[in-house]
């Protein structure tokens, strides 16, 4: 197939012409030296030398390493840091809490978590509530399906609370501080 150019002549389109012929090098080969000027090599050789910048090792932080706590500022939250020797009785305390008045959420309040306290609380004793109006209500005939009921949500509660108390003491007093103290973990 020809096609006429601007000057009248025409050219083969089928084959190309070899003096503007298109050559594209692979990727990991490097240029002909004589494809490009020397004072570009001298150019990039010199920006080389003159720009590297010296390689100096960073240091690596140490987090393990403790560092002083620094003040303060604006609205930040005071760190909850409680004292070793403290932490060994409140662990026993809140241990034996849960052991014997888990039901009633005592551990949950001795550890300032008054939400999931109230929850304990609020189920057993609500839950006693409801039994003791609607049994009324009825006669005595919802007597008959919501005591055993509400006995076994009294009975749950008691066993989650003597599965806290076993957790509670079994924990070492970095863990339980780590944990319940400063992380203030509600639940197990």
């Amino acid at each position: 197939m020809t096609q006429p150019d601007s000057e009248g002549s025409s050219i083969n389109l089928n084959k190309p012409d070899p003096a503007n012929e298109l050559r594209i090098d692979p990727p990991h080969t490097q240029p002909a030296s004589h494809d490009v000027p020397g004072w570009v090599n001298e150019a990039t050789q010199q920006a080389q030398q003159t720009h590297t910048p010296p390689q100096v090792p960073q240091p690596q932080p140490d987090f393990n390493a403790r560092q002083p706590a620094e003040r303060l500022t604006g609205d930040a939250a005071p760190l909850n840091i409680v004292p070793q020797s403290e932490t060994g009785t409140r662990k026993l305390v809140a241990g034996l809490l849960a052991i014997f008045l888990g039901a009633f959420g005592a551990h949950k309040f001795y550890l300032g978590r008054t939400t999931p306290g109230l929850i304990v609380l609020l189920a057993h004793i609500g839950g006693w509530f409801v039994t003791l109006v609607l049994s009324i209500l009825t006669l005595g005939l919802g007597a008959i399906i919501l005591v055993p009921l509400m006995g076994l949500v009294a009975s749950a509660l008691c066993i989650v609370g003597l599965i806290e108390g076993v957790v509670y003491l079994t924990r070492s007093d970095e863990e339980f501080a780590q944990i319940y103290l400063i992380g203030k973990k509600d639940w197990f």
